[in-house]
């Protein structure tokens, strides 16, 4: 399991971290891409950071 928790939040930008719970047995097979769509006011200009294994991309 894993989910995206809101870090900071400042006038200019948030940022959240991307978790992953490990299962309790191994899991075989390839892992499963996933799309999260989260909505924001138009008037909210802001940057949207995740950090994850791979660093710190810009979303937004």
């Amino acid at each position: 399991m894993g989910w995206l928790q809101l870090e900071s939040e400042t006038d200019t930008s948030k940022t959240y971290v991307l978790y992953f719970e490990a299962p309790d047995s191994p899991a075989g097979g390839t892992p499963q891409a996933f799309t999260l769509k989260e909505s924001y006011p138009s008037t909210d200009t802001r940057s949207v950071f995740v950090h994850d294994s791979a660093g710190t991309q810009q979303l937004h």
